[in-house]
């Protein structure tokens, strides 16, 4: 995460109140440059998607399913992600195709707590350019966990399901 990083997040939550203020003015102007920075998307999602990051996001959701589809051997790009979460109320599948690039980092802790917190919520995620190409879509939990996506422009998909 280049705007939204879990330190930042932690210090806001956590830190001392200096600390804590300190944080918060950086997510601050994080947030307006990560504003500024949206329009640059529009040519390389689909309307859809970019319309609906523009004004929304899955902060609160909680992650159902991560699936890592692979086709047939010797195909073209034969790597597919998707992401669904829900909200109790609604649920939303994000699908990348042409993956150039997948990581995930989660960690369990030792305390019960941890234990059952798994992912946690959803808490924010950044579109960022990585090349003429590409685009890099990650996702921050509450845990700390993260999925970062490397995918080929348009690749991005959004139903609600």
């Amino acid at each position: 995460m280049k705007y939204f990083t879990n330190e930042l997040w932690t210090q806001m939550n956590q830190g001392c109140a200096h600390e804590a203020e300190k944080a918060n003015n950086e997510w601050s102007e994080n947030s307006k440059a990560y504003a500024e920075h949206y329009p640059s998307l529009q040519e390389r999602l689909s309307r859809k998607v970019y319309e609906h990051f523009k004004t929304n996001g899955f902060h609160d959701y909680r992650l159902k399913k991560l699936e890592v589809k692979h086709s047939e051997y010797g195909v073209l790009n034969p790597v597919e992600v998707s992401i669904t979460m829900t909200n109790n109320i609604e649920e939303w599948k994000v699908t990348f195709k042409k993956i150039k690039k997948l990581e995930l980092r989660f960690e369990c802790g030792e305390s019960d707590f941890e234990q059952r917190r798994g992912f946690d919520d959803w808490g924010y995620n950044e579109i960022l350019i990585v090349d003429d190409d590409t685009l890099s879509f990650e996702i921050l939990f509450a845990s700390g966990a993260m999925i970062l996506v490397h995918f080929k422009n348009k690749n991005m998909y959004l139903e609600k399901v």
